[in-house]
């Protein structure tokens, strides 16, 4: 997948716009979200993200992935788990062109993509936060 700078920086500033932050109000119940912290991902064969809960930064509220590889195949691995401490996790596959979003805090990580894998796992994940972007 081709993904270039001026791209990544509209995507950006979408997910930063009062458009998005208002959607994400609505969606979350959290009035109080003023803005988004991002990053890109690219999970190449024998990548994964080891288990944490976003909670490093005492401003964030929610955490999100958008998910950007097209025909994403389960046996490659590479698969969103959200911990939950009384019951089963819950397992979130990358599908094209999805928002995942979970409170902060939570457990969570994502599984290695396999060895053999010939293509790239491609996501938008960052937090909503609350209070100054400081």
């Amino acid at each position: 997948m081709d993904f270039n700078s001026d791209i990544l920086r509209k995507f950006a500033g979408f997910l930063d716009s009062e458009e998005f932050l208002d959607r994400m109000h609505r969606i979350t119940g959290a009035p109080a979200i003023t803005h988004c912290w991002m990053q890109a991902t690219c999970y190449r064969s024998c990548c994964f993200l080891c288990g944490h809960r976003d909670d490093h930064h005492a401003n964030n509220r929610v955490a999100f992935v958008f998910n950007l590889t097209p025909q994403w195949q389960f046996d490659r691995g590479g698969l969103l788990m959200l911990v939950n401490p009384d019951s089963h996790p819950v397992i979130v596959a990358p599908l094209w062109n999805t928002l995942s979003k979970f409170a902060v805090p939570r457990d969570y990580l994502v599984f290695a993509v396999g060895p053999g894998a010939q293509s790239e796992r491609y996501s938008v994940t960052g937090c909503l936060h609350d209070g100054s972007p400081g």
